[in-house]
């Protein structure tokens, strides 16, 4: 696996894909400090490392964002595919997981209208997949994690600290049942496989599985029949927290307001009139046995 291997496997635009190479050429020539100097702090963590991020982008007058994104790929290659190898995860999987750097360009150019990767909070997330802890498995992604108290569904039991997966779910992700229930196959498959879970459990932190989902959408819903799925264990209090992803275009951190929002959607229509209640939307928690 080379770097431009990766950036050409990855579903970037032909502009974004020569933008992030000419970077890559233009760092490892005008700027070879800048990856030594990751590779070293690296180790010590990603607060350390964003803070280097912050100090090299001063140095060289190089968005600190494109610095992140170059980073991440160049290193998704020299870090963490050595360990894919060493484990025999096949390609396939490794170049969807490092393609979320799609996802976190479309968010930081939703927040802040740059070109790269935000420091907060999408750098922190994209070392998640350098260190093998969330992997792209069909239409979502999944990370391992230990499950947080005893719970039991469908008459399997799961204790506090038990190794189990969790389900995260990208920004216009396919929720078509056939679709989620072949991800979800494909998921326990691959974690019985590298990772010798015997029985795999899924949680589920999202605002998509708080009860009002059930309650305001039809029963016809794919995020219905998504949230039914699980077994709902704790239900989040917030009023704010879905705006940011029904309303990707309109919302701006931090802004409560929601009535010029638009209502293009049933799902847009459902979450309006649910805040004008004032009853709470928030991430709530699930599990479900695969």
């Amino acid at each position: 696996m080379t770097f431009d291997i990766l950036t050409a496997r990855i579903a970037f635009e032909d502009a974004e894909r020569e933008i992030v190479r000419q970077t890559d050429r233009r760092m490892m020539a005008d700027f070879p400090f800048v990856y030594k100097k990751l590779q070293e702090v690296y180790p010590a963590g990603w607060e350390k490392s964003i803070a280097c991020i912050s100090e090299l982008a001063a140095q060289t007058q190089i968005p600190e964002e494109l610095i992140a994104l170059w980073f991440c790929l160049k290193f998704s290659v020299d870090y963490a595919y050595p360990k894919y190898k060493a484990q025999g995860i096949p390609d396939e999987i490794f170049c969807a997981t490092m393609g979320n750097a799609l996802k976190y360009m479309e968010w930081t150019r939703l927040r802040a209208n740059r070109f790269g990767i935000l420091l907060h909070p999408f750098f922190r997330s994209f070392c998640n997949l350098l260190e093998l802890h969330t992997f792209r498995i069909g239409t979502m992604n999944f990370e391992r994690i230990n499950i947080e108290c005893d719970l039991e569904v469908d008459g399997a039991a799961i204790k506090k600290g038990d190794p189990c997966i969790s389900v995260h779910i990208p920004r216009g992700c396919d929720f078509t049942e056939s679709t989620c229930e072949a991800t979800f196959a494909a998921a326990k498959a691959f974690f019985q496989k590298y990772y010798g879970l015997e029985t795999v459990f899924c949680h589920c932190w999202s605002w998509l599985m708080h009860p009002w989902i059930s309650e305001m959408l039809p029963k016809s819903s794919n995020l219905v029949k998504f949230q039914q799925k699980f077994k709902l264990y704790s239900v989040g209090s917030s009023k704010t927290s879905p705006l940011e992803y029904v309303f990707p275009e309109h919302y701006k951190p931090g802004d409560t307001s929601f009535e010029h929002y638009p209502e293009n959607t049933s799902l847009q229509k459902a979450l309006k009139d649910r805040l004008r209640k004032d009853l709470p939307v928030g991430a709530s928690k699930g599990i479900r046995l695969l």
